[in-house]
């Protein structure tokens, strides 16, 4: 952590004065839309099958990205944070218990570069089953998953509103000691034509991931598609309605060893 930020001081150093402003209005890299678990502000009902049977969830996230500092011009560079929490509550119980609650806040450094943008990352993760869940599900085990990681991704924007981006990483500490450490992404966005004089635009987008814990032959795939309303000038402010669909391992930090498949409706806002 201070090797990072040592380095971060530097680069910042090194810039012009006139060229470094404090929180910048926008992104440099984007959010990846169709990533289960990147920071933002949604709600999703979701018809959540695991064996034995399924449930009907709502999954609620809270959360965002926000630069602290970042330069101007054509090749740009920024540093900040972003963090989140992912929950997903059982609306058929009679408490509609809160299942498991995932939390995540890193580090970014991003940088652009004509149509490239990249993301360097330190962040941690660890996860929680909700109280009145242990209580009435004594049988389930706890796992307390929770580890710190650095990963790296790189995008290319392409004409047509088309994006594709991959990247990958490693856990550098993790609980337990026996989960493998390596995980990889790629994926892809198209965000359609504006219509409705410019306010709403088509989006569709999705995520593949493999992950070393999970064995290299299983990927975690999620699908998004729907609508988006925006702000003119600002693509990073933006609303979206959108089907969605996964299929892998649970991103559910408790359940991560279990195969589950989910369909739902979700709302999805990004500032």
């Amino acid at each position: 952590m201070i090797r990072l930020l040592l380095a971060f001081a530097l680069i910042a150093g090194a810039a012009p004065a006139r060229a470094v402003e404090a929180f910048p209005k926008t992104l440099i890299f984007q959010p990846l839309l169709a990533d289960p678990r990147w920071p933002a502000f949604s709600g999703a009902m979701q018809n959540y099958s695991r064996r034995p049977g399924s449930k009907v969830l709502w999954a609620a996230t809270f959360g965002e990205s926000l630069p602290f500092v970042g330069s101007r011009g054509d090749e740009r560079w920024q540093f900040g944070m972003h963090a989140a929490v992912f929950t997903i509550w059982d609306v058929k119980s009679e408490t509609e218990e809160l299942i498991n609650a995932d939390f995540i806040v890193g580090l970014p450094y991003t940088w652009r570069r004509e149509r490239w943008t990249g993301m360097f990352r330190l962040f941690h993760v660890s996860t929680h089953l909700g109280d009145e869940f242990v209580l009435s599900h004594r049988d389930v085990a706890r796992v307390n998953l929770s580890y710190e990681a650095l990963d790296a991704k790189l995008s290319y924007d392409f004409d047509r509103g088309l994006r594709a981006y991959g990247g990958g990483g490693s856990m550098i500490r993790k609980y337990p000691p026996e989960v493998k450490p390596l995980f990889f992404q790629l994926g892809g966005e198209w965000l359609g034509p504006p219509f409705a004089r410019g306010l709403l635009r088509p989006v569709a987008a999705a995520d593949l991931q493999k992950i070393q814990n999970h064995g290299w032959a299983s990927t975690n795939v999620s699908a998004r598609a729907g609508v988006q309303m925006q702000n003119l000038l600002l693509r990073t402010r933006c609303l979206q309605l959108l089907v969605e669909s996964y299929r892998g391992h649970d991103p559910n930090g408790q359940f991560f060893a279990d195969s589950v498949e989910e369909i739902g409706l979700g709302l999805h806002a990004y500032f």
